[in-house]
């Protein structure tokens, strides 16, 4: 897996565009969720994703339960608070104090990822 990171600055603005490339020609034969260590289905793609039961336990920093949906049959990724249904604004959430981030997986539906280490071979570059 590479990464690149482009820079391009405006005034008092910085704009960032990250490229990840995957290699899908040589996919893992086991992959375990990175919060409880049990085996999922291998992914290249998302070498890091967290199983469903750990996504079940997925809060917001101040300890609510949240859950990610795709927005509409179009896609799109969209969190809400479990007990009330109200809008999270935010991609982040925590699982075992774990940071992850939500996002719309290539195909539809959501796909939930630690940030902090990056997925397993990813290498970063910055300018």
């Amino acid at each position: 897996m590479a990464a690149g990171v482009a820079s391009a600055s405006s005034g008092n603005l910085l704009r960032l565009s990250v490229t990840v490339t995957v290699d899908m020609s040589n996919p893992p034969d086991s992959q375990h969720c990175p919060i409880c260590g049990s085996d999922v289905r291998p992914n290249a793609r998302y070498p890091a994703y967290v199983c469903s039961a750990c996504v079940r336990r997925a809060t917001a920093e101040d300890g609510r339960a949240v859950a990610f949906c795709n927005g509409s049959m179009f896609g799109g990724c969209i969190g809400k608070y479990v007990a009330t249904d109200e809008e999270y604004p935010s991609d982040l959430c925590f699982i075992d104090g774990v940071v992850c981030r939500a996002r719309e997986a290539r195909f539809g539906g959501i796909v939930v990822q630690p940030l902090d280490p990056p997925m397993p071979g990813a290498q970063e570059t910055h300018s």
